[in-house]
């Protein structure tokens, strides 16, 4: 029997963190990209170390998509792992955000989109089927405590020292941005925050981290 998800409840946004606090958003941090490449690099190794066609193969191989898929568009996990391959078909990813109620849609770029398409075409998944389920018999996708538990497994054989979980991949998906542009406004509209002082905190931005982004600019005339 299929479970009713959180996705098929009407709109306006009746969200209930299931837990007292929120500790998943506040205390985990972004991976460090070299700390995520470990983790993709050992869940492929895993996955080859097993035999075509078992459940340990397809949910090594669910894991590696989930993961990239986190960290390329930045939704939460609630909202990760109730996809359909209709929902990205054609690489235009539609999400709705259980937390906010929000409804966004956009193209993804064909290095993001490649590997989720060889990975649907792999294990044979249909329009309507979830893309993150137990294992290919099953008709329901995966919770979050199970993609939390898959993803301390990764961290830790990756001996990843600083606190991270799932909510890691969402924080890296607007940190590595912001790594990259230094636009705490652009970092900000990709989380759909409404205040970057607040995505600040989020994504763990620090004094320090401004002083380097800082210490980078160079906007010297050819004539000094």
């Amino acid at each position: 029997m299929s479970r009713q998800l959180k996705r098929f409840q009407p709109k306006g946004s009746k969200y209930k963190r299931k837990t007292a606090d929120k500790h998943g958003q506040e205390i985990v941090k972004p991976f460090l990209k070299s700390d995520y490449d470990e983790m993709q690099r050992i869940c492929k190794s895993m996955q080859e170390s097993c035999a075509s066609g078992t459940d340990a193969y397809y949910r090594h191989a669910r894991d590696s998509i989930l993961m990239h898929l986190g960290v390329n568009c930045g939704a939460r996990i609630t909202t990760l792992i109730e996809l359909t391959w209709r929902d990205i078909m054609g690489g235009m990813l539609t999400i709705t955000e259980h937390k906010t109620g929000k409804r966004t849609q956009w193209q993804l770029n064909d290095k993001v989109f490649d590997p989720i398409q060889r990975y649907v075409k792999e294990f044979g998944i249909l329009e309507n089927q979830y893309l993150f389920t137990p294992d290919r018999r099953t008709d329901f996708p995966i919770n979050r405590a199970t993609a939390w538990r898959r993803i301390k497994i990764y961290a830790k054989k990756a001996k990843i020292q600083y606190p991270v979980g799932c909510h890691s991949l969402r924080k890296s998906y607007a940190r590595w941005d912001w790594d990259e542009n230094r636009d705490l406004l652009r970092a900000s509209s990709l989380l759909g925050h409404e205040d970057p002082l607040t995505t600040m905190t989020y994504i763990c931005l620090e004094k320090g981290d401004v002083q380097e982004a800082r210490n980078q600019i160079d906007n010297t005339s050819k004539w000094l």
